[in-house]
């Protein structure tokens, strides 16, 4: 092996990894107060509705508008 294969190999290679989430860290639990409500189906549907009504409104670009026109 020539010596730049030799370093990828080194670099690539499978070695330990270090630990470093200790095992009270991931015993540790949230209080239920910290976990935040999940949205519900119909506020998800109305801010769909509100987002596709933006879409609606927007005016579309031409590609003129984008200067496509100058580039030579």
């Amino acid at each position: 092996m020539s010596t730049d294969s030799k370093f990828t190999f080194y670099l690539h290679s499978h070695r330990p990894l270090i630990d470093v989430i200790d095992l009270q860290w991931s015993q540790d639990k949230l209080p239920n107060e910290s976990i935040g409500q999940s949205l519900s189906i119909d506020t998800l549907v109305s801010i769909s509705d509100e987002f596709d009504e933006l879409l609606k409104n927007r005016p579309e670009r031409n590609w003129g508008e984008l200067g496509l026109n100058d580039l030579s």
